[in-house]
């Protein structure tokens, strides 16, 4: 069983490079009486695996890319290159090859006419109005091959993955899109010795004597078992073409996602953005994790229902209905979901140089994959080559990425965009969205708390940080007696506030005039203070067979969270809330301790066991007996990392 998230990865390697290796793309080669020129025809793949240090971000957006050429129905890999990088599928170029016992080297790559009409989706780079090519009737053939023996895909397995890929599609175009699937037998072919997808696409092409598709309605998937040398990948698709690899992995989303890629879509990541070293929804500074936005399609893909495409991509593909608002204009628009039918599934708003998509996204089926996120959720879609989508944070206040939708009754102005947002109200069926002008607000300024969540448990200590409407001083306090006075004027700042004793405690934050009375207060922040340990693990156990053992210490404040084991006097290693873990026990006399820790960090004293291993007598290699407690000093409470921690894993 593969883990729950399954990164749909994928590495195109060279095809059967000679030892010499290729020359990089651009660049004059030697030519010898063993060169010659092919043309041949650019398919760009996605490369899925953040880790694959030779893909290209062509332009910025969160794809990465290869790019294969296809020589007279024949793949070659492309060597990376500041030429190769701005190819797109459908390019023609002229590929100098070598030929020799080690095989076959590429050693130069030409554009032939990089901007010509056979260019694919027809030079599109902003999103409009216009749907990219891929609306009406499309084929899907899988092919099955092995070297060994199949795995454990049976036909009618396989038939049924193709045919819910089919429907998938159908269904989010609301039947405009249709795919016709045909699953071939298993076939066997020579083991390509390396995960060399060029090869595996090649192999199997012709041992189901079939031909690569060369038209954006055509598509074939490769699906073979599982390869180690792979990288762990378990899907890899053309970008605007026909093929598809599948590395074992028998579900619907990961052949869905890779048909995304051959429709031309991207992958639908997620943005967390900064503003004056607070967390923000959008700024200029923004980090972007690509394919994690987990509730869509085209993020990584999960053994759960395959959720709805978002509105950003399902626009650019010409399958949504959306209301355009302009820079200074006012809406009201009832947001559907997607899959209810008709009406208007998102608002556009041009911000900078990308658009800002707002839709309703409710936890109903297919969407439920990431349930926390339910509601009105905004994405970003970049201007660039390739369609590759943002899932905003709009609960910036809150963990990061813990809950992303826009409230009912919260206004968000978009920044650069003259804009402001209200989510009016959200019901099962709609949610009612106004756009109104944003207006420059010079009153009085009023702080908004924006970090720890309201009403949270912390320890001892608190961090609040602070957003102002403008730059005044301001003051911290808790329980009505101011705690913290920070130096300067800044909109944005914040405050440790320590020495909490248990309880419950408000916290203010105020904004000052010149003579520093407060003209403001913020809304109140709710905290729990909780400085008490959890108590003490007790009936520390462990057997012969170094299985160590204890009864779970429930903390009724805050949770336990998880323990820290530690061997002797050797830096713990913090585990999850079990109650055994798997332990190596060394020759000798030695001392488990193990400490409990609750959700706040506050660790209890730890409890001992001495474990005398001997050696030579296999009926009774360990003999055990109790030690008593220790104190928690006793036990670092630094944390390691590096090590397999976890269930009944070794330590």
């Amino acid at each position: 069983m593969r883990p729950l998230r399954i990164l749909l990865a994928c590495t195109v390697t060279a095809t059967a490079l000679a030892a010499a290796g290729p020359v990089p793309a651009g660049t004059a080669a030697v030519r010898t009486a063993a060169d010659r020129e092919v043309d041949g025809t650019v398919r760009v793949v996605a490369v899925d695996d953040p880790g694959h240090r030779t893909a290209t971000d062509a332009d910025g957006t969160g794809l990465h890319t290869i790019a294969m050429a296809d020589v007279d129905g024949r793949l070659l890999s492309l060597p990376a290159g500041p030429v190769v990088d701005g190819l797109r599928t459908g390019d023609r170029v002229r590929v100098t090859i070598r030929s020799g016992a080690g095989g076959t080297s590429v050693r130069s790559v030409e554009p032939v006419d990089p901007a010509g009409p056979s260019r694919w989706p027809g030079g599109r780079v902003t999103a409009s109005a216009v749907a990219a090519p891929v609306i009406g009737r499309h084929t899907l053939t899988l092919l099955p091959v092995y070297w060994t023996a199949p795995d454990q895909a049976t036909a009618s397995a396989l038939t049924a993955l193709a045919a819910s890929t089919a429907a998938y599609w159908s269904a989010q175009s609301g039947g405009r899109l249709t795919i016709t699937p045909t699953v071939r037998d298993w076939a066997r072919i020579a083991d390509p010795g390396t995960c060399d997808t060029a090869k595996l696409a090649n192999a199997a092409l012709a041992a189901n004597q079939v031909s690569a598709p060369v038209t954006a309605f055509d598509h074939v998937a490769v699906y073979f078992p599982a390869r180690a040398d792979c990288g762990g990948w378990a899907g890899l698709g053309q970008v605007g073409g026909g093929l598809i690899w599948d590395n074992g992995v028998p579900l619907t989303d990961v052949l869905a996602h890779e048909f995304g890629h051959n429709l031309g879509l991207g992958h639908a990541n997620v943005a967390t953005c900064t503003e004056s070293g607070l967390r923000a929804t959008l700024s200029a500074t923004c980090t972007v994790q690509e394919y994690r936005d987990y509730a869509d399609v085209m993020g990584a893909a999960m053994d759960r229902p395959t959720g709805n495409l978002n509105s950003a991509l399902a626009d650019w593909l010409g399958l949504a209905t959306t209301v355009t608002v302009p820079a200074g204009g006012r809406a009201t628009v009832d947001l559907v979901p997607p899959g209810q039918g008709q009406g208007t599934r998102a608002v556009r708003i041009r911000a900078g140089a990308a658009w800002l998509y707002v839709d309703y996204r409710p936890a109903v089926a297919p969407d439920t994959r990431w349930p926390a996120w339910a509601g009105v959720q905004l994405h970003l879609l970049p201007d660039g080559m390739y369609p590759a989508s943002r899932l905003l944070d709009g609960q910036p206040t809150t963990p990061a990425l813990s809950a992303v939708s826009l409230p009912p009754g919260r206004s968000w102005a978009v920044p650069g965009a003259g804009l402001t947002l209200t989510v009016e109200s959200v019901d099962a069926t709609a949610a009612r969205l106004i756009v109104t002008p944003t207006t420059s607000d010079a009153a009085t300024p009023a702080p908004v708390i924006t970090a720890p969540a309201v009403n949270v448990t912390v320890g001892s200590s608190v961090t609040v940080s602070w957003r102002l409407t403008a730059a005044t001083p301001v003051r911290v306090l808790v329980d009505g007696t101011v705690r913290a006075t920070p130096a300067g004027t800044a909109r944005t700042g914040s405050a440790t506030v320590t020495g909490l004793a248990d309880g419950t405690h408000v916290l203010t934050v105020q904004a000052l005039d010149g003579t520093g009375a407060a003209v403001a207060t913020s809304a109140p922040l709710t905290v729990t203070a909780d400085v008490t340990p959890p108590p003490t693990p007790a009936g520390l156990s462990l057997t012969a067979g170094d299985v160590l053992s204890w009864r779970a210490s429930v903390d009724a404040r805050s949770g336990t969270v998880g323990y820290l084991v530690a061997l002797d006097a050797t830096t713990p290693v913090r585990v999850g809330a079990v109650s055994a873990v798997k332990v190596r026990t060394p020759t000798g006399r030695h001392t488990w301790w193990v400490a409990a820790v609750d959700r706040v960090g506050n660790v209890s004293t730890a409890t001992g066991l001495v474990a005398v291993r001997t050696t030579g007598t296999k009926a009774h290699p360990t003999t055990v007996r109790a030690a008593g407690s220790a104190s928690a000093a006793d036990v670092p409470r630094t944390l390691t990392t590096g090590r397999t921690v976890g269930g009944t894993r070794v330590l």
